[in-house]
């Protein structure tokens, strides 16, 4: 919707002033992630496009969440065709609106906030890839189970039920022997930024020997958020991983019959062979 403002309010007696054509969008290579039209992305520059009246003055203020006063973060003159184009200050992550502004030569101006796709119209920056709050094997069922999180766009389901970016084998031993591995399960977060577990079922028997250790990978490439940030699994015995940092998360788990001892760093002679 177009809104004049409050300079183009009509003065009694006076013609009203003119409404001033404007349009505008997030340009569709801003929009990364897991949909191109959902207003999330890992760009915190991103690019918006649209039109306006030719050679008006385009303005645009992005307005976080919480917050009362908009941040300018670009302006342009509209070309002769009407059309303008500005790449956005860098922001930082966070949900925002987005309002253009255009005025013409005579200082007549209109307002319009741009529907970026996103939730209630705002616009989404996420910068940093979900990262693994833990990991639990299930020995007797054949199983282990991986709890993602992601604090911003939230997880790309798609990517976690992918079972190609899972590999669990026996460690430690030269056969290095690998294990079919099924998806059986991924849970529905509680909230849009939620936890989300995925239950792996691993080979065939349902139950793993005990008294050995085993080797968990999860790709980072192919476990993404909804923004297409990578994971951040770079493991180095405390979770959650990664610490903003994309990598690969790599692991042994060990069970005696009765206990599963904590998940450890994979070796650094194993991880570069693995």
């Amino acid at each position: 919707p177009v809104t004049p403002s409050d300079a183009n309010r009509t003065v009694p007696g006076l013609p009203p002033p003119p409404v001033i054509p404007l349009t505008g969008a997030l340009a569709l290579e801003s929009d990364s992630g897991a949909s191109p039209s959902h207003g999330v992305t890992n760009r915190n520059a991103p690019r918006f496009t649209g039109t306006a009246l030719p050679g008006a003055i385009v303005r645009l203020d992005a307005l976080a969440n919480g917050r009362t006063v908009p941040l300018p973060i670009g302006q342009t003159v509209a070309g002769a065709n009407g059309a303008w184009s500005i790449t956005s200050q860098p922001l930082a992550d966070g949900t925002y609106t987005i309002t253009a502004t255009a005025q013409d030569s005579s200082g007549n101006t209109t307002s319009s906030r741009l529907l970026t796709g996103g939730p209630a119209g705002a616009l989404v920056i996420d910068t940093h890839g979900p990262a693994i709050l833990g990991v639990k094997l299930h020995p007797r069922r054949g199983q282990v189970s991986i709890t993602f999180q992601d604090d911003r766009s939230g997880l790309d389901p798609a990517t976690l039920a992918q079972a190609s970016n899972y590999t669990f084998r026996r460690g430690l031993e030269r056969s290095r022997h690998h294990f079919a591995v099924r998806v059986v399960n991924v849970t529905s977060p509680a909230t849009p930024n939620g936890s989300e577990t995925v239950t792996l079922a691993l080979g065939r028997k349902g139950r793993l020997g005990f008294g050995l250790r085993y080797e968990l990978q999860v790709a980072s490439a192919g476990v993404k958020d909804a923004a297409g940030n990578s994971l951040a699994g770079t493991y180095t015995g405390t979770f959650p991983t990664g610490n903003g940092q994309a990598g690969v998360f790599k692991a042994w788990l060990r069970t005696d019959g009765r206990h599963v001892f904590k998940t450890r760093p994979l070796p650094p002679f194993l991880s570069r062979n693995a």
